[in-house]
């Protein structure tokens, strides 16, 4: 057996999920490739996209929610089959056949949507899948035709039968890394990241972009919190945003700003609450490991959509100003039980193990085949 995964660079949550597939299929020993399907396109296309979808987001966050709409609307009209698209799936086809792969596996639409032209093309053995990684139809998927569709949760499937039909839904949840494997013990990573173990602490995670009232926020918890929580806040590679932190944490000695982790899933550990931008991919890393979950401003559209399926299943709250996300961290601060019914939530509804389930599940399929 031989994967490749094609992932896009317009929104962390896809490659965070190929590298956690990339990382399993390692493990046991299978032959596995990740690449950005854009660069199926042009050589610059995935830097492109890449710097489209952070200034959209940062600047103009609105456009996500217009293109939203208009997608649904389109998506049943529109064909996405013309020139560039067809001499990308072609080289595509080539890459598939020259380096004999018999399973692709897209953690992105457009991806997605690639695939499905390609693999018209290809005579061989080859298993096709699609990993969706926010808690919503994602549009376009109806213009997919793969083998296995691999959804977060179940409750989405008369969703995307709705607007797809009937495919192989199989909602095994969204691939998390093994760094996010619950059970490390508090005390210890805060001993290794050399946080004061007596006071409470506030992780704010903002995306890798950096995305949100960052700031705004950061100054109401201090105001509200200062006197019994320390606030860490990972910035992602948003260095203008690690600027003015860092110019704040001047003033407030109880905040500490972080550039960019690699070690994020540490830094949850050691939280009491996390309060998150609401990507698929980050909500359900949060509460792999059942950390009390309070979501930040969403980027217009499928974050809005994760919002609404956390909250009403008790798995996160949400808040829609500062002072209100100080007082819902309050309450978490000085009420265990609120965090536990949440945490309990958490564990009914997310699976652990998506990325074991996905690869054993691909196995047997492939054998099957």
């Amino acid at each position: 057996m031989k994967i490749l995964i094609l992932s896009s660079n317009n929104g962390g949550g896809h490659n965070s999920a190929a590298k956690t597939l990339l990382e399993e299929a390692k493990d046991r020993n299978i032959e596995c490739v990740m690449v950005d399907a854009m660069i199926f396109f042009s050589p610059k296309r995935s830097e492109r996209m890449e710097r489209i979808h952070i200034g959209a987001a940062l600047h103009a966050p609105y456009l996500f929610n217009m293109a939203n709409r208009m997608a649904m609307r389109l998506e049943q009209k529109t064909k996405h089959n013309g020139r560039v698209q067809k001499r990308a799936a072609e080289y595509l086809k080539q890459f598939v056949l020259d380096n004999d792969f018999d399973t692709v596996i897209a953690t992105q639409v457009f991806s997605a949507i690639l695939l499905t032209e390609m693999k018209v093309g290809v005579s061989k053995k080859l298993i096709t899948c699609f990993i969706a990684t926010d808690y919503c139809y994602i549009p376009f998927t109806a213009m997919t035709n793969l083998d296995l569709y691999f959804l977060p949760h179940k409750d989405l499937i008369p969703e995307y039968s709705r607007q797809t039909g009937e495919r192989r839904y199989l909602p095994f949840g969204i691939p998390v890394s093994k760094q996010f494997a619950p059970g490390n013990c508090d005390k210890d990573v805060r001993t290794k990241l050399k946080i004061d173990p007596k006071r409470k602490m506030i992780l704010v995670l903002s995306g890798s972009m950096g995305y949100g009232d960052i700031k705004v926020i950061c100054c109401g918890l201090l105001e509200e919190l200062d006197d019994i929580t320390d606030v860490y806040v990972i910035c992602g590679r948003n260095k203008h945003l690690f600027r003015q932190l860092t110019e704040l944490s001047i003033a407030y000695k109880s905040l500490h700003v972080i550039e960019y982790a690699n070690c994020v899933a540490d830094y949850v550990d050691a939280s009491d609450v996390v309060l998150s931008k609401p990507g698929g991919l980050s909500a359900t890393e949060v509460a792999v490991k059942g950390k009390p979950l309070i979501f930040t401003k969403p980027i217009p559209g499928w974050e809005e959509e994760n919002i609404r399926f956390f909250t009403n299943r008790g798995m996160a709250l949400a808040a829609k100003t500062p002072r209100e996300l100080a007082q819902l961290a309050r309450g978490f601060l000085t009420d265990d039980h609120i965090c536990i019914q949440m945490q309990q939530q958490q564990r009914r509804h997310v699976n652990i193990f998506a990325v074991r389930d996905i690869l054993d599940f691909v196995e047997n399929y492939f054998v099957l085949l």
